[in-house]
């Protein structure tokens, strides 16, 4: 808030990087407009607040990512998270998600940033998929668990939102890939570092 109330009051433009972690369900692709529906985590209680306040200032870009995929296999991306379970021996669950790959990310950011757009976007990568799907892409042979999603849910520390949100709003002004063939493109040579 007191950065947004900066920029507003100096006049400065501003990107924020939120979340679309906002959402529950998948009777559509939820867009900008809808109002948040899942409050299942702190988490996304405080996304849900703070997009709330930052979409009424009109110097302000909101990004919303999800489940962020990279070409570097840190730990906080996706991928990365997938095979550390399998190697724990932890089981999946497997239900078709957005997901924003970063370097389309930085791509957005730099378009959005030098034409001053404004507003609440949905920054994820068309066609969103399972965790199974990603890991086939990775590797065919792969061999891991699937379980029925309420019996991982028991398991897990904080309350999980799933989802497919529409990235037609940032398609307006960008070029976004779909996430399978940047997966594709991006795992290709990850084998080789896991």
């Amino acid at each position: 808030f007191y950065i947004a109330e900066a920029c507003r009051r100096l006049g400065r433009y501003w990107i924020h990087i939120g979340s679309g972690c906002v959402y529950d369900g998948y009777e559509k692709a939820w867009t900008e407009e809808d109002a948040p529906n899942y409050y299942g985590s702190f988490y996304s209680v405080t996304k849900a607040i703070s997009q709330d306040i930052l979409k009424s200032y009109k110097e302000v870009c909101v990004l919303r990512i999800r489940m962020p995929i990279d070409k570097e296999m840190s730990e906080r991306s996706y991928v990365f998270k997938l095979l550390k379970y399998i190697k724990e021996g932890k089981s999946l669950f497997d239900m078709k998600n957005s997901m924003t790959y970063l370097p389309d990310l930085v791509a957005a950011i730099d378009v959005l940033a030098h034409k001053r757009i404004t507003g609440l976007f949905n920054a994820v990568n068309p066609g969103p998929l399972t965790a199974s799907e990603i890991l086939k892409l990775y590797d065919p042979n792969l061999k891991f668990k699937i379980e029925e999603y309420q019996a991982v849910r028991n398991r897990l520390k904080a309350g999980r939102c799933n989802c497919i949100l529409s990235s037609k709003k940032l398609l307006n002004y960008v070029k976004i890939h779909t996430l399978e063939s940047r997966i594709k493109e991006g795992l290709s040579w990850q084998k080789d570092i896991a």
